[in-house]
């Protein structure tokens, strides 16, 4: 049942994205609809590669810093978002 919410909230997230300017990847957007949900049953039943990549993510978007992988940057700052 997550992953039907987390694919809405995907789609949502990159039509924002898109009016807002960002040309970014779905995975991006599937990755930050996790956000509210990684303490989940859902999120610990991921694959371990995708639970850090979604992670990753996550923490470099809401804190501007990536302790999960390497080299993730924050996209928000990197592309000087104006909305």
């Amino acid at each position: 049942m997550v992953k039907y919410f987390i694919s809405d909230i995907a789609l949502t997230l990159q039509s924002y994205g898109m009016n807002s300017g960002y040309a970014l990847p779905y995975q991006f957007y599937s990755d930050l609809a996790w956000g509210g949900l990684l303490n989940t049953r859902a999120f610990a039943q991921l694959p371990q590669q995708d639970r850090l990549r979604i992670q990753g993510i996550v923490n470099s978007e809401q804190h501007g810093n990536n302790v999960t992988t390497n080299g993730q940057t924050q996209k928000g700052k990197k592309l000087d978002c104006k909305k």
